[in-house]
Formats: C-alpha cells, structure tokens, sequence
C-alpha cells in the first residue's frame, strides 16, 4: 500500500505531463477567475509614458512579471510588472529610424509579437514583411524576410524551437530559431491571414480574414482543416487546447470550437455590444480565455462544464481600440494594448483616448489554488449549431 501511495502521485503526474504534450489537458482556471473577480480587489495600471503611437501588440514572459510590447511606430518594449504600481521599462528597442544606422531592427509598425516557452527569444514582425529575433533582453539575434507583405501574426509552437508567421501575402511559413533558417510555406488562405496559434503539436491555427476560413495546418501529414462560421472577416483566434478554440471578428461574434466539427458548438453573437472583436487571448490547456473589441472593453469568459457553451465573466472597460490581450497561465493578470485606432488599420479612430498598455491584477490572497483537471477528446455530432447569445 505504501508503495501505490508512493507512485500515484508520479504517474499522476506523468499523465499530466502527456496529455499536456498531447493537447488535451485541460486545466479548470475558471472558478479561480471567478472568486478573484468577486473579490472586488482588481489593480489597474496604463502605462501612457511609454509608445508614442498606437500599441499593436503584447505579450507576457513565461514566469508573467515581464511583458513586451510594440507600437506603429516601430518601437519595442519590455515592462516589468512585478509591481504595477511601479511599472516600469526594463529594456527597449526604438525605431532605427532615430538610432544608429548600423543598428539592425524596424523602421516602420510592428504588427506582430511571440515569445518561445523558455522566455529567451522574442520575435517581432512588421508591415514590410520582416521578422525580427531579439533576446530577452530585446538585443538584435537575427532578422527573416522571406514575407512579400506585412507580418500580421506570430506565434512559436510550445516547447520547440518552431515559429509560425502569417502575414497579408495570404501564406503561413515555419521557421527554425534555432538555426535561424527558413523551413517551409504552408498555402491555402485567399485572403491576408490575420492571426496564429500553436501549442505543443507541429500544427498551426490561422484566422483568415475575408475568406471566412479558420483553418489548422498539419504540417508533418501537409494537410489542413477548413471551418467556416463566420459572417464577416475572422480576425483573432486563439487556443483553448487541441480540441476547443475560439475566434473573434467583425461580425461581432465570439464562435466558440471543438477541432471534430466543421460549425462552430457555440455563437456568442454582439460579444462586445455589436462592435468588433479585435483580440482574444487563452490560457492554454484551460476552460478560460479573454477577448477585446472596438467597444473598449476587456472582457473575461469561461467554458460551461458540459462544453457545448461560453459565458461572460465579467467586463473591464478601457477605452479605445483593444488590439491585443493577453492573460497569464497563473490566472492572475491580464495585460492589454489599448489604442485610439486599430492594429491594421484607421477603421476605428477614438479621439481623446490615451495610447496605453493596460495592466490588470487581481488579488491572489483571496483565492485558493485549484486543480488541474485533464479532458479526453470527445467526438461530437454535427448538429445544429447553437447560439449562446445573452
């Protein structure tokens, strides 16, 4: 008895560790977020001293007391946020534009921003089609241009030394970090691909735009999955796991994903108050995700227990154009690029917002930790799709 009490807990969590590696562990942040939200006791931070025009991007370091982001006018930074009420940039590269002409970097909008698991390479991608590798450190590593247009999204696969780009010339390319070299280009998209994600298999979800497909690449079989849900261009995505996903765009709508059907299990329609969803951003292997729109509101879901619905958590208003968001694994905090006009574009212009990146923390002393659960992928049918609007 001693010893199947001495070896429950390894194999428990060797098979945590596989069906982590497999996409399919799913951990049960959601009552975590919910007894911090309750709790009333939520810090906020913007950061108006730091991007001179609008923000496009950000993203956490793995251990999320540093974040990086990046602006439209080509300048990159890193914030530490142990303590947001003393926020502060710890590193930057600006614009070469005002440096050095031998420095290496952008001169022109960073579109684009990724950070691989181990917090040691950032990757940049701008609108003339260049990625940039730079160290934690933001010191220049090594620069790609094999894109013909804008870089519009970046994410590395978990755990490996891949990177996935997507970019307006409507393909997806892989890349290999660690011999900075150029791998392969993965086709199918008609229209400029808006966004990317991986986690830990060589697979890559796209956004893509105006031709109303969501579509997941599987590299190593090159074959791709096509969804269709959308009424308008998919602009973000983002991964719950392997099976469940969500996208955004300018329908509105919040479509909520398992990867065995082709329509969508659940449609969050006017997610934020009928403008558009600009941003979304998971904890990956978990039931909770966030999302930000033209509304100027962040704001929180999670997954129903049954997972065949999403529901609102709360509601954080900003301001502005949310064009990116993020929240860390812990659950703990929530970071966001709040500007006066879109990542892309100047559909959206809202006149006296501050540009800003938004930190929001909340208390962790009230909550008390919660356990991973682990899901099986389960098939489902094909039924008719269900609309989960409030």
């Amino acid at each position: 008895m001693d010893k199947i009490r001495f070896l429950f807990p390894t194999n428990l969590f060797f098979l945590l560790q596989l069906q982590d590696q497999e996409g399919r562990l799913m951990r049960a942040t959601a009552d975590e977020l919910q007894q911090r939200l309750q709790a009333c006791k939520i810090e906020t931070k913007l950061a108006k001293n730091g991007h001179k025009k609008a923000p496009t991007c950000v993203i956490f370091a793995p251990k999320s007391e540093h974040i990086y982001s990046a602006c439209k006018e080509g300048s990159l930074f890193k914030w530490s946020i142990h303590s947001i009420q003393q926020m502060r940039k710890v590193a930057s590269a600006y614009s070469i534009r005002k440096a050095a002409k031998d420095i290496e970097g952008h001169d022109c909008a960073i579109l684009a921003l990724a950070i691989n698991s181990s917090g040691s390479i950032v990757a940049s991608g701008d609108e003339t089609g260049k990625i940039v590798l730079w160290s934690d450190s933001l010191k220049f590593l090594h620069k790609f241009m094999q894109h013909k247009n804008s870089i519009t999204g970046l994410s590395f696969r978990r755990n490996a030394p891949e990177l996935y780009s997507c970019s307006v010339d409507k393909t997806v390319k892989v890349w290999d970090t660690d011999s900075r070299s150029y791998i392969e280009t993965l086709f199918g998209h008609q229209d400029t691909v808006h966004g990317i994600d991986a986690n830990t298999r060589e697979r890559a979800i796209t956004a893509g735009g105006r031709d109303n497909t969501i579509r997941i690449f599987k590299i190593p079989e090159e074959t791709q999955l096509v969804y269709r849900g959308h009424h308008g261009s998919i602009d973000c995505i983002a991964l719950l796991n392997d099976v469940f996903f969500v996208s955004g765009g300018d329908d509105g709508a919040i479509n909520f994903w398992s990867t065995k059907r082709k329509k969508p299990i659940c449609v969050m329609r006017n997610a934020h108050a009928g403008t558009w969803v600009t941003a979304l951003g998971a904890i990956i292997n978990s039931d909770s995700f966030v999302s930000g729109g033209c509304d100027g509101f962040i704001r929180v879901w999670m997954m129903t227990e049954d997972r065949k619905r999403i529901q609102q958590l709360t509601a954080i208003e900003m301001g502005g154009v949310i064009n990116a968001v993020r929240i860390s694994t812990d659950a703990k905090t929530i970071v966001a690029a709040v500007a006066q006009e879109n990542r892309l574009g100047r559909w959206h212009v809202a006149k006296g917002v501050k540009n800003a990146i938004a930190v929001i923390k909340m208390d962790e002393e009230a909550v008390s930790s919660s356990e991973e659960s682990s899901s099986a992928e389960e098939e489902t049918d094909d039924s008719e799709t269900e609309n989960c609007s409030e």
